[in-house]
């Protein structure tokens, strides 16, 4: 195949007067003018064997094999071996992946340049030319009728893996935070969200009081609650969205960017599978968390308390909400209605528990391929500063996903701290903090002698979003000096360049919104902190997210 690419090179050399030029012994050609793909150009310079040392016997010049090539390269490195046979076959095959990183195609135009400056400048300049050809034509379908086959193989491996992937929970539950799949478990969630709000409706919850003594009369309906509300309409779709933007991402393009020769266009299925692999072993997590979410956040509380409450006739220390309070006004909703409403509620509840601990689960997973990556490239050919920059994706994912996590917490926690204040309603409650902190009222919230379990879920909450966050902190930030370490190539930055942020400064926006969330009906003016948080929160969320350097 090479000899007659090499044939018709010295046709064309023929007829576009190309010159032949000696330099220090090996044999040169300037780079074609026409317009050439890379693997193109790089079957040209193979063929015509640009580069090679001239026989002294004044035979023509060979053609390059991998083997020679491979020589040539880490002759040039006064680093000693810096590519492998495999990687320069992988170059040379028909059908090959055929991806090159920036170091590696510096190399390759020093050895066809000669070790001449300037020629190595002119075929280093066109076969970056050829590379980006290449990518635009594969992104905006019109490659060759060569390109146009290898994607139709590529296409029909893909599908061999989708059906040959094995279900597992781990794997379903990527599928339903991926790609179109997250769409509907989104719709899953505002459907169930609009089943709730429409029982409650029927059962005449949406808007409901009760009496708490002769002059108070305290709000539990439905459309009062923000964990019946904001968490479920607002903040649970946000994560799930946030949480899936990064799973497509890491699959299909940011992993193989910490891969051998790979960039955002060059993933294999064979990657694919060693990402699944990956999540394979980390199966017993992902049922430890359904586990305890059905059994903890569901059956422990639907029928460790509401049940028992029931039976007993009486809510005891407990607060008075939509699920207790037959017990206060038996003749507005009976037992049965209640058992049904606080039945749906808690399993409610249990689903986005587990999407939140699944989407952190999935963080410590990310976050332990980067740094397992990033730790093994020595001697891998990647380009460093994109390497480095997709772990800055999940850091500020991670980020992200402990900010959602944080408004949740805080959803359930406004709740709970005004089911225990002398407010009439959560609005009348904030309010009167607000006033009486700006010092513009004298009108203080007062306490009720009751308790609930929602003090201890957001602690648990805010504690392990912080925790994620910290230890998705460490790995990426390991990764990344190890990659700067590695030192691969003069443009690799220290650090991320994709409008970095550092860890003191995420970690003490952490803190400060931990503790907003603590001192809620604690601490008098706790709404201005929240205020403050809320502000910030819109303005991270909302900034420009946009993939600078990304290739």
């Amino acid at each position: 195949m090479l000899q007659g690419i090499f044939t018709s090179t010295q046709k064309y050399t023929s007829d576009c007067d190309w010159k032949w030029l000696m330099a220090t012994g090996k044999y040169y050609i300037e780079p074609p003018a026409t317009e050439h793909d890379f693997k193109s150009l790089l079957q040209v310079a193979i063929a015509a064997g640009v580069g090679r040392q001239m026989p002294s016997t004044g035979d023509s010049v060979q053609p390059w094999t991998a083997e020679a090539l491979t020589t040539a390269i880490n002759q040039n490195e006064s680093r000693g071996s810096v590519i492998d046979l495999r990687t320069v076959q992988r170059w040379l095959a028909p059908h090959g992946r055929g991806g090159v990183s920036v170091p590696n195609l510096s190399r390759l135009a020093v050895v066809f340049g000669g070790g001449d400056p300037t020629r190595t400048r002119s075929w280093q300049m066109a076969l970056m030319r050829a590379r980006e050809r290449t990518r635009v034509e594969q992104r905006n379908g019109m490659a060759d009728s060569q390109s146009e086959d290898r994607v139709l193989i590529s296409d029909e491996k893909w599908s061999d893996v989708e059906l040959n992937r094995k279900p597992s929970l781990a794997r379903s539950w990527e599928s339903l935070f991926s790609g179109d799949d997250a769409l509907r478990l989104s719709i899953l969630i505002w459907a169930a969200y609009a089943v709730n709000g429409l029982l409650s409706g029927i059962l005449s919850l949406l808007s409901v009081s009760y009496s708490v003594t002769s002059d108070l009369s305290k709000e539990v309906g439905f459309i009062w609650a923000p964990t019946w509300t904001i968490l479920p309409a607002l903040i649970l779709p946000l994560f799930v969205m946030r949480l899936s933007d990064i799973l497509a991402h890491w699959r299909y393009y940011g992993r193989c960017r910490l891969l051998e020769n790979a960039s955002s266009d060059n993933c294999t299925p064979k990657d694919t599978l060693a990402w699944d692999a990956r999540l394979d072993g980390t199966s017993f997590p992902f049922w430890v968390i359904l586990v305890l979410c059905v059994g903890g956040v569901f059956l422990a509380q639907w029928a460790g308390i509401c049940l028992r409450l029931y039976a007993d006739g009486e809510a005891g220390i407990y607060q008075i909400d939509r699920n207790l309070l037959t017990l206060v006004r038996p003749d507005y909703i009976g037992p049965v209605a209640s058992a049904l409403t606080s039945m749906f509620g808690y399993l409610y509840s249990a689903l986005y528990v587990l999407i939140f601990l699944t989407g952190l689960m999935f963080l410590f997973v990310l976050a332990g391929d980067y740094e397992m990556l990033a730790r093994n490239t020595k001697g891998v050919q990647i380009d460093g500063g994109s390497a480095i920059r997709e772990g800055s994706w999940i850091a500020l994912a991670a980020f992200d996903a402990a900010l959602l996590i944080g408004w949740a917490a805080i959803s359930i926690k406004l709740q709970a701290a005004y089911l225990s204040s002398d407010a009439p309603n959560i609005l009348l409650w904030l309010f009167r903090d607000f006033t009486a902190a700006l010092g513009l009222a004298a009108d203080l919230n007062g306490r009720l002698p009751n308790t609930s379990v929602s003090h201890f879920t957001t602690f648990l909450m805010i504690a392990v979003a912080n925790f994620a966050l910290f230890v998705c902190a460490t790995r990426v930030g390991r990764g990344q000096v190890s990659l700067s370490q590695t030192d691969q190539d003069d443009d690799t930055p220290p650090h991320s360049q994709l409008g970095y942020v550092s860890w003191k400064t995420f970690l003490g926006c952490q803190v400060f919104l931990a503790a907003s969330l603590l001192s809620i009906g604690q601490v008098q003016g706790f709404s201005l902190a929240l205020i403050c948080c809320l502000a910030f929160s819109v303005w991270w969320l909302t900034r420009p997210r946009t993939r600078l350097g990304s290739e």
